[in-house]
């Protein structure tokens, strides 16, 4: 799916002859951009490893403080506790068709999640330059289009699973190759301003398809990740807390206890308002791009152009600076006592 290097390996060339100053100036911009993108990605990334840490390390201790349940890919927990006070499910239990919840112990593959926020980044870049555009002249989208097919490339991987039919997300026909059609396109059209504009407005559909799609992605990653997470922390992290704290009496035990569980929940939290975020900032990033289509059918003016121009790049550059503070969300620390057992 990755696009071939040939389309992507032209030299960075603002066409603007016999204005110096002006091209010096416009290089500068795009290039904010693409480092803005870049940078924005990264940090949003380190997060999401983060968090699945230490969601790893909090299952870890859910397994370590209930003797019923054993570690693997995943665990059946109790959902009535008027049949048992144990948290996980026995074999006969389940073979008798307790009722349970499947939780899973392995977190989301943090290199999608990578790969996303990575994407993200490039994706304001390109818009970042593309804001940029006008008839005569054009930024040069080489790095930020390579960035975003390399991207895509991993993220597609990633989605893939070993063997079956891929789901409709990185299918053959699906949103993600539509977009890395839409690249090729692009690049094809070598930072000539009326051939990458015709690109803009004969693709808008596939862009803006790819983006409602990786938006949904992310809500199904917050619910299948953190909302089982959620129920988690309400139903069987509280039974056992409440379970150790009727044995316990010693006041700092219990404060361990209770601490801990407040800590993964606002974990949790935090995690699900960054897969929030992230899907906030892809229709966002699809917003843009519908701008940018509307106003090259508008053929406004040079003033409004200019106009246009700088107010759109003011606003990727806040939707980067929005990815990059994602990686700044504070998450608590966990209190590493290893167990909540007494």
């Amino acid at each position: 799916m990755r696009i071939p290097s040939l389309l992507l390996g032209a030299s960075l060339a603002l066409l603007l002859p016999g204005c110096a100053a002006r091209q010096a100036v416009l290089v500068t911009d795009t290039r904010q951009f693409v480092s803005a993108g870049r940078e924005a990605g990264a940090e949003a990334a380190a997060f999401f490893d983060e968090a699945r840490r230490r969601q790893l390390e909090a299952n870890a201790i859910l397994v370590a403080s209930e003797p019923s349940c054993l570690w693997g890919s995943a665990i059946e927990l109790r959902t009535d506790f008027t049949t048992g006070d144990s948290l996980c499910l026995s074999d006969a239990e389940l073979a008798a068709g307790a009722p349970s919840t499947t939780y899973s112990l392995r977190p989301i593959d943090p290199r999608a999640a990578k790969g996303a926020m990575q994407l993200i980044g490039a994706m304001g870049a390109y818009l970042g330059e593309l804001s940029q555009l006008t008839p005569e002249t054009a930024p040069q989208f080489t790095i930020a289009v390579t960035d975003a097919a390399n991207a895509l490339d991993a993220l597609a991987l990633l989605l893939t699973p070993a063997g079956g039919t891929p789901p409709d997300l990185v299918g053959a026909a699906g949103p993600v190759a539509e977009l890395v059609d839409y690249f090729a396109a692009i690049a094809q059209a070598r930072g000539q301003g009326d051939a990458v504009a015709r690109v803009v407005q004969a693709r808008s559909a596939s862009f803006d398809r790819a983006m409602e799609a990786l938006a949904a992605q992310m809500q199904a990653w917050r619910i299948g990740v953190v909302g089982t997470a959620d129920q988690v922390a309400a139903n069987a992290q509280l039974q056992v807390a409440n379970r150790n704290l009727a044995q316990v009496e010693d006041f700092e035990a219990r404060r361990a206890i209770l601490l801990q569980l407040i800590e993964q929940g606002e974990q949790q939290s935090a995690a699900a308002a960054a897969y929030d975020e992230a899907a906030a900032l892809l229709q966002d990033l699809g917003a843009q791009h519908a701008g940018i289509v509307q106003l090259a059918g508008n053929q406004p003016t040079t003033e409004q152009q200019l106009r246009i121009r700088q107010e759109s790049g003011r606003q990727v550059l806040g939707i980067l600076d929005r990815l990059a503070r994602i990686g700044t969300s504070p998450l608590p620390g966990l209190l590493g006592i290893g167990s909540l057992a007494p």
